[in-house]
């Protein structure tokens, strides 16, 4: 019989379902047949033959191993190895003068070529220089000397033992320990506190991230996280954070917002604000304050603004501690009070005082005597605006407007009849101009 082929060596990984392992070489004996189990932590174990089942022994094709021969199969991680592995002894002896059986002498040779088919498997398995490397390795150090030591090589690539950097050793065993057992790419970046680029990702800590970066999926980030280059959001948008309230005070931090979006609670006025050039925050009160108009605060139409519940400011930091308010949304949608419009009032007089004031920047109105009014505005206006007012009654009637006195804090209207007598209309509206 012929040994026909050079494989003597086959690796099957487990699938949970396999139980029935050929191997495609001979094996004279059950004795030649190695079966090794490796599980998932890579631990090999060799089974012995009452753990398997075995069949096709001394047929040039080969046979099968069964295992397990009950119970769960093979699974998925795990590997079976089938080996011949033959002692590298020759056990035929031919008697002097004795029959030569061509079987015998055949079955002797096939046996030699066995062993040596062994021996190429583990040479293949091991470390080894190309034959025209041209050089013989030294023999490697004594083991005293290569004991916690690693294999290195030096300028003549010859093997020397060296003590590897603690340092390195710990960072080695980190990766072992973190990165063979990750799932995923992004588990693996996740583990290495790395940015991912695409899929949902979640990424924590603080990060530098330079050059042009593309994000898509839904990634959620925190800590501080500083971009140079091109960040370009793929398909998604970037959803900004709600942060915890800040107390007004005559300087507001929103440099320690916790989201880009907050309210400032409290009445204190706000004189300047500060935050790093080139961030914007979005504020919204929650009461009644002035915003101060200054070199450092800098608000819409150069004139300080008397803010209401639910008005809301974007505000931008430029060079210089600057703060520019870019936009001023008031609650009521009234527009903001510039240089040109200063107020606008609607005032019902014709009841012992009573008003209702519509539009805006007045703050309170009080009557005087009959047809004499006082509007007190809420943020000052020019004090030599020009004012336009006009009287009128439900009847339709309507009355001569007299400004009385003016100042950039008040106005004192005072409405006549026909008969040039003060008389209560029941509404006076005016607008001031600067």
């Amino acid at each position: 019989m012929t040994v026909s082929t050079i494989t003597s060596r086959v690796v099957y990984l487990g699938n949970g379902s396999t139980t029935d392992f050929p191997f495609a070489f001979r094996i004279d004996r059950p004795d030649d047949l190695a079966v090794v189990l490796t599980d998932a932590d890579g631990t090999d174990v060799a089974l012995s033959p009452a753990q398997y089942a075995a069949s096709g022994f001394g047929l040039e094709a080969g046979g099968s191993v069964t295992y397990p021969m009950s119970g769960e199969p093979l699974a998925p991680g795990a590997r079976l190895t089938l080996a011949r592995l033959l002692a590298a002894t020759q056990p035929t002896q031919l008697a002097n003068q004795g029959a030569l059986w061509p079987a015998v002498i055949e079955t002797a040779l096939d046996r030699i070529v066995m062993v040596v088919q062994g021996f190429i498997d583990t040479l293949n398995r091991s470390l080894r220089i190309t034959p025209t490397d041209g050089e013989t390795l030294n023999a490697l150090p004594a083991a005293a000397e290569r004991a916690n030591s690693g294999l290195l090589f030096d300028s003549e690539g010859q093997p020397y033992c060296g003590v590897l950097d603690a340092a390195a050793v710990a960072w080695s065993t980190w990766i072992l320990n973190n990165l063979r057992s990750a799932a995923s790419a992004a588990a693996a970046r996740l583990a290495l506190g790395a940015a991912g680029t695409g899929g949902d990702e979640t990424i924590a800590g603080n990060k530098t991230i330079t050059g042009d970066t593309a994000f898509s999926g839904a990634n959620s980030h925190s800590g501080d996280e500083t971009f140079s280059g091109t960040l370009t959001m793929s398909g998604r948008p970037i959803n900004e954070a709600r942060g915890a309230d800040i107390a007004s005070a005559a300087t507001v931090d929103l440099t320690t917002a916790t989201g880009n979006v907050v309210d400032v609670t409290g009445t204190t006025a706000i004189t300047a604000v500060t935050l790093a050039e080139g961030a914007e925050r979005t504020v919204r009160f929650t009461g009644a304050l002035t915003l101060t108009h200054g070199a450092s605060l800098v608000l819409p139409g150069g004139a300080s603004i008397a803010t209401a519940a639910g008005d809301y400011a974007i505000l931008r930091a430029y060079a210089g501690g600057v703060v520019r308010c870019v936009v001023y949304s008031k609650a009521d949608g009234q527009p903001v009070g510039g240089a040109n419009v200063n107020a606008d009032v609607v005032a019902m007089c014709k009841a012992a005082g009573t008003t209702r004031v519509k539009q805006f920047n007045v703050a309170s109105v009080v009557k005087n005597s009959t047809g004499n009014f006082t509007f007190n505005f809420a943020s000052p206006i020019d004090a030599d605006a020009v004012i336009g007012a006009v009287a009128w009654s439900n009847g339709g009637s309507s009355g001569d407007c007299v400004v009385a006195a003016q100042s950039a804090g008040a106005v004192t209207i005072v409405t006549y009849d026909a008969a040039g007598t003060p008389q209560d209309y029941n509404a006076i509206h005016f607008v001031a101009h600067a």
